[in-house]
């Protein structure tokens, strides 16, 4: 796309250098002079004419010479000619200078359109390369899912399993309000969360069925923030579970600051003036309750903590879950834009780092160890305060499902190492085979 683009480019500078050049400026100077004057002129004295112009321009003395001789197209006889011919000089440079900028502003105004013209051209011409391509990339992603799921299809359908697992542990612990389902807000909180986390494993297991194993650790992510918050709720006061789910007001209120669209409020029909001051109300009456600490973020935690500051790492090291502290340093370089995750990515295909093969697997075990060590801890530590049997049972349960995970991760990982040399570059052969491709390049005919 690039090469079409310069070719563009090259293609108007070049006939806007030949309408803009002085050839083209003068013959069309001396024409309009001479159509305006009503003088009937043939073509070889024109050329004659406009040529001994050209000359005298190009030379430094800038004596004019016209080989002509009367009687001609510009007069009968000598004084006739040279008067015709002066008064076309005199006439030119006013002419010239009107030309130029009624040519310039011509040529302003066409350029877009002959832009749009050509990028209408250039865009069906793209795509169809890219339903071409579109094409090729479903046989790879079927390629890659196939070479997933033969390796870290049954893992990962055990993680699939598990999340129904949990979900179901929590609506039996949100029925039977035990432990710390017994409070009502915290109850709530939990509920939602776990529910929540029920979807993010559903979205790992999605990306890591199609290969995307840097898309499944960045979701672990989330999954990782939202198992340490109902963590920290479950081991605090039913009233810090209250303030986090109204910490909600000040988080909507800081999208708002930011956000001019106000989608959501146009879309509810809700006037944009009192929907904001209604809810700066709120937040403010939360505020005054509370403590102004509680506008901050993790302002609920602060509160209940009853300290100024709180950061997501000093949940983390208070639950207990800072041994996954790496992983979610790993995770960070998945979602953010650092140079790590530009330079090392290679879940989206095949590709090398430092030029060595990588398998098209490579990285999936990360995000299924990370899900299912966040899942089962979860449970476990909500069931710490539990004596109830059906809790008690299916937390048991959700832990063997966790084992099994692990061992079939060792087992995959056990039959990754012990590839022999021969079948690695069989492999590799086979994916480098369905990676090529070779694209259409986009042209301009001049």
């Amino acid at each position: 796309m690039n090469n079409s683009h310069f070719s563009i480019q090259s293609l108007i500078d070049q006939h806007i250098s030949e309408v803009m050049s002085p050839t083209s400026i003068i013959s069309m100077a001396v024409n309009k002079i001479i159509e305006d004057r009503g003088l009937i002129v043939r073509e070889e004295q024109l050329c004659v004419l406009i040529s001994g112009i050209l000359s005298a321009t190009s030379r430094q003395d800038g004596d004019l010479q016209i080989n002509l001789e009367p009687p001609c197209d510009f007069g009968e006889t000598e004084g006739e000619m040279r008067a015709a011919i002066q008064g076309i000089i005199d006439d030119l440079e006013n002419v010239i200078h009107d030309l130029s900028g009624k040519l310039s502003d011509s040529i302003e105004e066409v350029i877009p359109k002959v832009l749009d013209e050509i990028s209408e051209v250039i865009s069906n011409s793209i795509s169809e390369d890219a339903i071409e391509h579109v094409r090729y990339m479903r046989e790879v992603q079927s390629s890659r899912a196939a070479a997933i799921e033969n390796v870290w299809g049954e893992a990962v359908e055990q993680l699939d399993i598990m999340r129904c697992m949990v979900l179901e542990w929590n609506n039996i612990a949100m029925n039977l309000r035990c432990g710390p389902y017994k409070e009502p807000n915290t109850a709530f909180a939990l509920c939602k969360l776990i529910e929540r986390a029920y979807e993010l494993v559903g979205e790992i297991v999605t990306l890591i069925r199609a290969g995307y194993a840097d898309g499944a650790l960045a979701r672990w992510r989330s999954l990782h923030e939202v198992c340490v918050i109902a963590m920290f709720l479950a081991k605090r006061s039913d009233n810090c579970a209250h303030m986090y789910m109204s910490h909600h007001l000040v988080d909507e209120l800081k999208l708002l600051d930011t956000d001019n669209s106000f989608g959501v409020i146009l879309a509810n029909g809700v006037d944009r003036g009192l929907y904001v001051r209604d809810l700066k109300r709120r937040v403010e009456a939360m505020a005054r309750k509370v403590g102004e600490d509680f506008l901050k973020d993790y302002g609920w935690a602060s509160i209940e903590l009853g300290v100024k500051k709180v950061t997501f790492r000093d949940l983390e090291n208070y639950v207990g879950l800072d041994v996954l502290r790496r992983g979610y340093r790993q995770a960070n370089g998945a979602v953010h834009g650092g140079a790590l995750a530009a330079l090392t990515r290679v879940s989206l295909g095949p590709g090398g780092v430092d030029n060595s093969f990588v398998p098209l697997e490579y990285g999936c075990d990360a995000a299924i160890n990370y899900a299912t060590s966040s899942m089962s801890m979860i449970v476990v530590e909500l069931c710490l305060e539990t004596k109830n049997a059906d809790l008690i049972t299916m937390c048991m349960v959700i832990q063997r499902f966790a084992s099994r995970i692990r061992r079939l991760i060792e087992k995959a990982q056990k039959v990754s190492l012990t590839m022999t040399p021969r079948e690695k570059l069989l492999l590799k052969r086979k994916i480098l085979k369905t990676s090529r491709y070779k694209s259409k390049k986009a042209y301009v005919k001049k």
